[in-house]
């Protein structure tokens, strides 16, 4: 009975790393955590995560005012939690002039949904915002986790 207790505190205490290497574990350990108290947070593996196109464009008559479209896909067995996206504006010379960090929320244009980024699955985003007095020759997108 001791050994059983102990093998479950273990579990319980390497949750998400099982959760992560075996799928099919991370219902036993929602239903878990839902009665204990503890909290089951999606993968976040950002190796798994491509941007497969993006695009910069500056709207006419809009000043200062870019619009990114971004596409990007979970190539993860599981669901993972959505990246942040980092835009990074760059000069002639290829230098950082302006950086900007885009949470899950802003550019999916609201609060992620629990279920997270579906395995395989690929999602489209257009995110517009201000930078003003910008010469920007060039941009980068990555994606990150915190």
């Amino acid at each position: 009975m001791l050994i059983a207790v102990l093998i479950a505190q273990v579990g319980l205490f390497y949750r998400k790393e099982l959760a992560a290497a075996h799928p099919a574990l991370r219902p036993v350990f929602d239903t878990l955590c839902a009665n204990l108290g503890c909290s089951m947070a999606l993968p976040r593996d950002a190796k798994l995560i491509s941007i497969e196109a993006s695009d910069l464009n500056r709207p006419p008559g809009r000043d200062g005012v870019f619009v990114l479209s971004v596409t990007l896909s979970n190539r993860a067995e599981q669901a993972q939690a959505f990246p942040h996206l980092e835009l990074t504006l760059t000069d002639a010379q290829d230098r950082a002039v302006v950086r900007r960090v885009f949470a899950p929320a802003e550019w999916l244009g609201g609060e992620p949904d629990a279920d997270g980024f579906a395995p395989g699955a690929t999602r489209s985003a257009e995110i517009e915002f201000t930078a003003e007095g910008v010469n920007a020759a060039g941009y980068r997108v990555y994606a990150f986790y915190p």
